[in-house]
């Protein structure tokens, strides 16, 4: 089995943690950063999903074992005490949770997402006709859009007043940030679970354009985009494989998370 470390840079905690993992892993299994089969996270949540980011075009492959030093855990099962034990981890696999990511289409360059898309200019108001598999749902107007996965749906869905909803549910959340409506657009309010099968289809209205950019953020990175005029938004093929302690329990990650 090959494997490789991801952790956050200057991290102290982390480097330590590190070193210790490596001083008991097994001299069977060879350190690959390049193709792993298991990546080993030592951080937080963010940490977590920088690495689903740099492992994406080997996601199909690869199982991420995440150890627990930073501040948010919702994903992270491992604590520091556990790295005695990661031979027995990578071995037996106690449980691995196949998370469904969602992708997004911008001029054929495709973005991925563990939690969210967000979707606007933010500093300023912007337009878009919202379509749901090319039926014209809404014409929206705000600071910004929000799409996101179940297991997103308690991190930045939930502090834009969308819905906490089970993972067991095959569901994409629309949500609005700030809407705004006037006798031109009448934006709905209200959050919008769909079936994951839908297709989200975001139109940049031109007659909105300024000169400041559109902001796209994937989970915790950020794209700017100075010319944009549609984005596709759906569930993607592709899964994450994480390891966990025991069976995935979603309400008490999201009693712990809220």
């Amino acid at each position: 089995m090959k494997y490789a470390f991801y952790t956050r840079k200057n991290r102290d905690d982390a480097d330590k943690l590190k070193e210790i993992i490596k001083n008991n892993i097994s001299i069977n299994f060879i350190e690959d950063e390049n193709n792993p089969d298991v990546v080993i996270c030592i951080g937080g949540d963010g940490t977590f999903l920088e690495a689903v980011s740099k492992y994406i075009d080997i996601i199909d492959k690869v199982a991420f074992v995440p150890f627990m030093t930073g501040h948010l855990g919702f994903y992270i099962d491992f604590l520091p005490e556990d790295a005695k034990d990661i031979n027995d981890i990578l071995i037996n696999k106690p449980h691995i949770q196949n998370l469904p990511l969602i992708e997004a289409d911008i001029d054929n360059n495709v973005y991925y997402a563990v939690n969210e898309f967000s979707l606007g200019q933010f500093a300023h108001a912007s337009a878009y006709d919202i379509r749901i598999n090319d039926e014209l749902l809404e014409s929206y107007y705000g600071s910004g859009l929000l799409i996101s996965t179940t297991y997103g749906s308690s991190a930045y869905n939930r502090s834009v007043g969308g819905p906490i909803v089970d993972n067991k549910l095959n569901a994409i959340i629309l949500s609005k940030i700030a809407p705004i409506t006037s006798r031109q657009y009448t934006s709905i309010a209200a959050p919008i679970v769909f079936n994951d099968d839908k297709v989200i289809t975001l139109e940049y209205k031109v007659r909105h354009r300024t000169k400041y950019p559109q902001v796209l953020t994937a989970d915790n990175r950020v794209y700017q985009f100075n010319e944009l005029s549609t984005i596709i938004i759906k569930k993607s093929q592709k899964t994450v494989k994480l390891y966990t302690k025991d069976n995935y329990d979603y309400l008490k990650r999201v009693r712990k998370a809220c």
